[in-house]
């Protein structure tokens, strides 16, 4: 099994899913800073 691929691959994937989930919570109206999260009211 070619691992190095997975290496490479993984860090980005990590970054752009956490950068997804955060645009998505922000689109519900959650914002965070420091693990603490707020709800606005849109």
């Amino acid at each position: 099994m070619n691992k190095a691929a997975l290496k490479s691959y993984a860090p980005q994937a990590r970054k752009d899913f956490i950068a997804a989930v955060t645009a998505r919570a922000n689109r519900l109206g959650l914002s965070g800073k420091d693990g603490v999260f707020e709800v606005s009211d849109h």
